[in-house]
């Protein structure tokens, strides 16, 4: 997953991994200043100012299928592949 200056069109950060397990699963959504991008083997969160990895969730499924769409809704993170969809709240939990 790169990242490009729009004034010099070069890149500002990158994120990827050279194991096979780590590879994209998909494109990333982008939500506020964070990007989404889900890998064989987790979802991670992205600050995309910095580039720096802000969560890693890991991603598991029964049946071995990997993330293969992501989308964001007013409150919410879709996560699909070819046999269901989850939903994950992007509203803070209240602390009272």
């Amino acid at each position: 997953l790169w990242a490009l200056d729009p004034q010099s069109g070069q890149p500002s950060w990158r994120i990827g991994f050279e194991d096979p397990q780590g590879a994209g699963a998909g494109p990333a959504v982008l939500c506020r200043r964070t990007a989404f991008w889900a890998t064989r083997s987790e979802l991670l969160a992205i600050d995309v100012t910095a580039g720096d990895i802000i969560d890693r969730t890991p991603l598991h499924d029964g049946d071995r299928r990997p993330a293969a769409a992501l989308a964001v809704g007013p409150s919410c993170l879709l996560i699909g592949n070819a046999s269901r969809v989850a939903a994950v709240s992007l509203v803070p939990e209240s602390r009272e």
